[in-house]
């Protein structure tokens, strides 16, 4: 799938491909202290890179970790592509 035009780059600055491995990122449950009664799934942002979280570590970045998002599409796929390429060997 191709999105029409790519990405704009107007008002980037040194625009590179994502070398982070994103399936590599560790995903949690957990129970807030202040709000027992709820089961959450997620990220937490004191063990996480600053590719995902701020720099201070305190909170998550939904723009970045849509990107992340993306990116683990990508490596996912790749591998199904690739498992799918060596068994058509098998046949």
């Amino acid at each position: 799938m191709f999105l029409s035009g790519g990405f704009v780059n107007i008002g980037k600055v040194t625009v590179f491909y994502l070398r982070y491995n994103a399936l590599a990122v560790s995903i949690v449950s957990y129970i807030y202290k202040r709000h027992p009664g709820e089961f959450k799934i997620g990220i937490i942002a004191d063990d996480t890179h600053e590719y995902i979280s701020s720099k201070e570590h305190n909170h998550l970045d939904n723009g970045n970790s849509i990107g992340l998002l993306f990116k683990a599409i990508q490596e996912l796929s790749a591998r199904v592509e690739k498992l799918e390429n060596s068994n058509l060997n098998y046949r």
